[in-house]
């Protein structure tokens, strides 16, 4: 049988969203969405101390107004234990410029450790931050566009790797008007014939697995971006048969920074082998 990706897209759902949280300035909705990331006695320790529970944390970030922070991820490790949590260790680049000009760019790592749950995302119950190296500043690059399309992104595939019929679960990450060209017999723009197909997938996938690579995310208007993304893919069928395929995905993504994600408007899917 082949591994399952599914709970990998969760964690990088929660960390894409965690970063992306400190990438844009905290209104009150992005705020709550942060804090919805975290588990009720989470505990988060940096170099400046420790905070402990969701309220304290609140707190703490009013330490971020106005500041302009970019990231850049080098590496994720996804381990899930014994005990029912998971294990994540992650690599990234910070680049801070603070209110009073002071700019800053260091080697971050964190030691996180997380919830699990076979249908929900998983929430951060620990995070052990570090400080592995500093650089000379260049010149800054945002991140938060490619940090919300890649929440999406992973948030999509942690649906679609649930392997449920619900296509109401996604309504939340597209839009009105959207359109999902799947293949070249296959549209979708409608919720009821979203589940329709999720409810065929279903009858015949026991597993399917996701590999994205070469992710490349670009602004084509105010709030709308474009996220090119190749597929290695893997499936299990219920009679025990192995499947592969290769894939691209060309999304538009329309974004309101105040929801908890992004949203789909079109999905075009091709190179199918």
């Amino acid at each position: 049988m082949i591994p399952s990706t599914k709970i990998e897209h969760a964690v990088k759902t929660q960390i894409y969203r965690w970063l992306n949280s400190f990438e844009h300035f905290f209104t009150a909705s992005r705020k709550a969405n942060q804090l919805a990331l975290l588990a009720d006695n989470f505990i988060i320790t940096t170099p400046k101390g420790s905070i402990v529970g969701k309220e304290n944390y609140a707190f703490s970030l009013a330490d971020y107004k106005g500041m302009k922070i970019a990231h850049r991820i080098e590496n994720i490790d996804v381990s899930p234990q014994s005990d029912g949590l998971i294990s994540v260790d992650i690599s990234l680049i910070y680049h801070g410029i603070h209110r009073n000009g002071s700019d800053n760019c260091l080697r971050f790592k964190y030691e996180t450790e997380l919830s699990t749950s076979p249908f929900q995302l998983p929430l951060f119950k620990k995070i052990n931050l570090t400080v592995a190296g500093a650089f000379e500043s260049p010149a800054f690059q945002e991140s938060y566009i490619k940090s919300r399309s890649l929440a999406l992104l992973y948030y999509y595939l942690f649906l679609i790797e649930k392997v449920e019929e619900n296509g109401e679960e996604f309504q939340e990450i597209l839009t009105d008007d959207f359109q999902l060209n799947l293949s070249p017999t296959t549209t979708i723009s409608t919720i009821d014939a979203l589940s329709n197909w999720l409810k065929r997938v279903a009858k015949n996938i026991a597993i399917t697995s996701h590999y994205p690579k070469n992710m490349a995310v670009t602004k084509l208007a105010h709030e709308t971006y474009e996220l090119t993304v190749d597929f290695d893919w893997e499936g299990w069928t219920v009679k025990e048969e192995k499947m592969t395929a290769k894939t691209r995905h060309t999304w538009v993504i329309k974004d309101k920074k105040n929801d908890r994600f992004a949203k789909i408007k079109s999905v075009d899917v091709d190179g199918w082998a």
